[in-house]
């Protein structure tokens, strides 16, 4: 994570490979977004970051009338 949208820009954060949690900011500068990450906000290139899959669904809902 770096202060500002550069690569010359200073580190304020590291973000592990495997980092979850990641909220993106909608702030975007080219190919650069500002992230949060933890208590840390930062510029991060887009190419080092993916959305999250939705948590998986296991089982379903039933409706109160069908269980027994």
């Amino acid at each position: 994570m770096r202060e500002f949208p550069t690569s010359d820009a200073r580190i304020v954060g590291v973000i592990p490979p495997d980092g979850r949690g990641i909220v993106p900011t909608g702030e975007r500068n080219g190919n650069w977004v500002f992230v949060r990450y933890r208590k840390v906000e930062g510029w991060v290139s887009r190419r080092f970051v993916y959305p999250e899959a939705p948590p998986v669904r296991r089982g379903r809902s039933l409706d109160p009338d069908d269980a027994e």
